[in-house]
């Protein structure tokens, strides 16, 4: 009974005990590691900035619609600074006709960009083929981990998925497409483990698994980034929306409830 194991020892993705420290105990497949009510941090925030073409309220925003300003950024107040571990956090949005993600804060940093840009096209993908996505910020001071010295402006970095389509971009360049992700009219509660020590984002949609957001080649890694949100609010002849009924919600700060 004891040479079964010895035989297959070099085969660990074939017994689940060895699977299970490969998992656990490895560097590089940590941002892939299930999470857990008890290894992120449930937190939850408000919305702080964005164009007048939103309203906001505390955690929640609604776009005014009438066809005006489609995509505009609205950007949350939630730090999440390099190397402070996995947040959890999760907000409803009332339809798919949007686009959901992150960005860092010297992107939309003014009133014109908040108007004039649309969430995902700040960065001009041409622009950024000079920069590779691995010559990024020297990782944060332990002082300026735990806020007591001004982090230095992060570079400009932003990353979205487009709900209708399910295509992820990052820096205004298509990384990926989640296949089998359909997305009501409707919308639903959009939930993200950020996982700021490998720079990956775990997704979920109405509390079920997606799949990796964003991976540690996305270029997150050593930034701060905020949550970010566009609505295309073209809801003029939707009688039963109305104008101004589109907008997201954040809810209040709870336990790790998503399956895998």
């Amino acid at each position: 009974m004891f040479r079964m194991p010895a035989v297959k020892k070099g085969l660990p993705s074939q017994q689940p005990s060895d699977v299970g420290n490969s998992i656990t105990d490895g560097p590089a497949p940590s941002a892939y590691v299930p999470a857990t009510p008890e290894n992120v941090k449930s937190v939850t925030f408000v919305w702080s900035r964005a164009c007048p073409i939103y309203t906001i309220e505390g955690s929640s925003v609604w776009h005014k619609g009438r066809g005006e300003l489609p995509y505009r950024p609205v950007i949350g107040d939630l730090a999440m600074r390099p190397s402070t571990g996995k947040y959890f956090f999760s907000y409803r949005i009332n339809t798919d006709n949007s686009r959901v993600g992150f960005c860092t804060g010297c992107v939309y940093a003014n009133d014109e960009e908040l108007r004039e840009v649309e969430f995902g096209k700040a960065i001009a993908p041409d622009a950024e083929m000079s920069t590779s996505l691995d010559s990024e910020l020297a990782r944060p001071s332990f002082l300026q981990t735990i806020g007591a010295v001004p982090t230095p402006p992060g570079k400009r970095w932003e990353a979205y998925m487009d709900l209708q389509a399910s295509k992820v971009f990052v820096k205004g360049v298509e990384t990926h497409h989640f296949w089998r992700l359909l997305v009501p009219i409707c919308g639903g509660v959009v939930s993200f483990v950020v996982d700021t020590d490998a720079g990956a984002v775990q997704m979920f949609m109405n509390g079920k698994y997606v799949g990796m957001m964003l991976d540690a080649q996305s270029g997150l890694k050593g930034q701060t980034v905020y949550p970010c949100v566009g609505i295309s609010g073209y809801d003029m002849a939707n009688r039963n929306i109305g104008q101004g009924y589109m907008g997201v919600f954040v809810e209040p700060a709870h336990p790790f409830d998503c399956l895998y």
